[in-house]
């Protein structure tokens, strides 16, 4: 889900294959465009994007995210659950290819906060998306090196 902080509205739901395709990003990752399948094009340039600051209370309420963001070498990638749910966290680069596997499992009813290395992975933009059960969440990270 990508949400307008502005209008305080989900603008792009990532929740049903085939609803949204990465169609472009330039080479350094800053500025990618999607499509829905709706047949709107949405661009972006992620230097106007604004991302959580290092205040603990800007995470609260958030079902999933990832902090820091911008992401350099470490990041914690945070999660609610309310029932036991089959949980998944994979990180895709804006072509809609897996770059990393980086959580598979069962979790019971709760949050947590799974630690995660970039490692080799090259800067740029990704989407991190959590299938939690039927329910997908989905967010752009940045990484730098």
């Amino acid at each position: 889900m990508i949400y307008d902080i502005y209008h305080d509205k989900p603008v792009l739901s990532f929740d049903r294959p085939g609803e949204i395709e990465p169609v472009a990003a330039s080479p350094d990752g800053k500025h990618f465009a999607l499509a829905e399948c709706n047949g709107r094009l949405l661009m972006y340039n992620l230097d106007s994007l604004i991302y959580a600051s290092d205040a603990d209370d800007s995470r609260k309420g958030e079902k999933f995210g990832v902090y820091p963001n911008p992401v350099s070498g470490e990041a914690e990638i945070y999660f609610t659950t309310d029932t036991y749910k089959d949980i998944s966290i994979d990180l895709f680069d804006l072509s809609g290819n897996k770059a990393e596997e980086i959580y598979s499992g069962e979790k019971a009813p709760g949050t947590y906060h799974i630690p995660w290395r970039t490692g080799n992975i090259p800067a740029g933009a990704y989407l991190c998306r959590m299938r939690a059960g039927r329910e997908i969440h989905t967010r752009v990270v940045i990484i730098e090196n």
